[in-house]
Formats: structure tokens, sequence, C-alpha cells
């Protein structure tokens, strides 16, 4: 595939205030890293002015499902700024619209669901069969409007919460952590180390209960009792000089808390 097929070159000449003579008299290579550059200082841009956001803080502390949790071992400032990194305000909250013929008491509604009520305003509703497929065009009517979580917020979860827990503590990159999404219903939260094959709940880890740990592997060994995840299994593993590793580097991070 051709590298340039993918620049905007109207953007580019812009961003330069260069002319149409000027870039054609540019080689491949000085374009493609002028474009480089220009994307690089637009997402530097970007980031400065979101994590600045008012907006985009309170939608943070809002409706970003982890930030009770996180806001435990990192300041407000910290976790707005880790997701201004990788996200923005769309991927935190959206806009939710119930038609006013189908909602007698909004603020009930919102106070209930922890919602927040906007006020009505038109807005589309999405159409379905009776089989439950859905139709090319909504319906287009007067709406209660809210702000909810976003519906794939948890697809960002991950990734902002390795960039604070790296941040603070990045000895622990060497385990390689796999996080996945905050689900209110799904608790203890935790994340998985590649290099040693354990469960770790995130409180557990940031606050050096390796006991925790420990008993959490055990009883997921003893339910599921096969292959890796046997007890017999788990009880040699446990003993290894890479778990050891990975439970001295956690009790390091967390002593004296």
């Amino acid at each position: 595939m051709n590298p340039l097929t993918t620049i905007n070159f109207d953007t580019l000449k812009s961003f330069y205030h260069i002319t149409d003579e000027t870039l054609n008299n540019s080689t491949i290579n000085e374009i493609l890293k002028m474009n480089n550059d220009m994307l690089i200082a637009k997402e530097r841009e970007r980031f400065e002015t979101t994590k600045q956001d008012e907006e985009f803080k309170n939608a943070v502390m809002k409706y970003f499902t982890p930030f009770q949790m996180l806001s435990k071992y990192w300041t407000t400032d910290e976790i707005v700024r880790a997701c201004a990194k990788h996200t923005s305000i769309s991927s935190i909250r959206q806009i939710m619209s119930i038609s006013v013929n189908s909602l007698s008491n909004p603020q009930k509604f919102a106070d209930n669901n922890h919602y927040e009520y906007i006020g009505i305003d038109w807005g589309n509703i999405r159409q379905f069969t009776k089989r439950g497929e859905e139709l090319l065009y909504p319906k287009r009517c007067k709406c209660h409007n809210f702000y909810t979580p976003a519906k794939y917020q948890s697809t960002i979860h991950g990734k902002i919460i390795l960039e604070l827990l790296y941040s603070k503590y990045p000895e622990l990159e060497e385990f390689q952590f796999a996080a996945y999404g905050f689900e209110t219903y799904s608790f203890p939260y935790e994340i998985y180390p590649h290099t040693v094959d354990c469960y770790t709940p995130f409180e557990a880890l940031l606050t050096g209960n390796i006991a925790a740990i420990i008993a959490r592997n055990e009883d997921y060994c003893k339910s599921y009792n096969c292959g890796e995840y046997a007890l017999a299994k788990w009880n040699e593993r446990v003993k290894s000089p890479e778990m050891q590793h990975y439970f001295d580097v956690i009790q390091s991070i967390t002593k004296g808390k």
C-alpha cells in the first residue's frame, strides 16, 4: 500500500503554510516525516487541551466507571491526565435519548440510574421490526436527553489503568500486565501478568496483600482444577523463583503503606 494515500495533503499544506509547488518539490521521505511530525504535534495539542478542559474533567469524575476505585491510589488530576492521553470525552460519556411520550418523570429516571438529565430536545430513536431487526432510519422526535457512561467505554479502561500503574510503579512493567474493562458488577477488578501465571486482584496488588493474591488463585484452582489451573500445579508455581520475584516486587513498591 502506498503510504502517501493516507495523507491529507490539504491539512499538511495548511499546517506548514506551504504551497503546492513546495510540496511537489519534496521527496516522499520528506513528506512522510512532515506528516508524522504534524500528527505528533496535533496529538500533543489535543492532549494539552483535553487535560485542562473542565468539562472533560467533570465527565471523567462522573462517568469514567473505574474512577472511584482509581481515586483511592491516584489524584483526580493524575486520572484525568491518563484519560486525556488515551481518549476523548465522547468515549467517556454519551447522550441517551428517550421519547418524551415514553417517560413521564425524567429527573427521577436520571436519579435512579445515576445519569445527568440534560433536558428536552429533538433526538433520534432507533427503530426495530417485531423480529428485533433494526431499521435503516431512526425516528426523529422530541426526547428527554441524558448524559450516561459511553457504551463502549470499557474498551479503553485497560490502557488508562496501565498508564497510571506504570507511571507510578515503572518496576511493574517487566511483568507485562494485561488489563481489561472495569465492570461495576464484576468485583474485585483483576489484572493479569503475562510473565507469571497469576490472577491478581488490583487492590491486593496496590496494597501488597500477597495473601489475598494467593487465596484468589487457590480458590480458582480448587473450582476449575484442570491443566495449569489444577491446585497441584498452582502449589508448584507459587513456590517458583519467578513467582517469588513477582511477590517481592509487589512488596517493595507497597513497603510502608
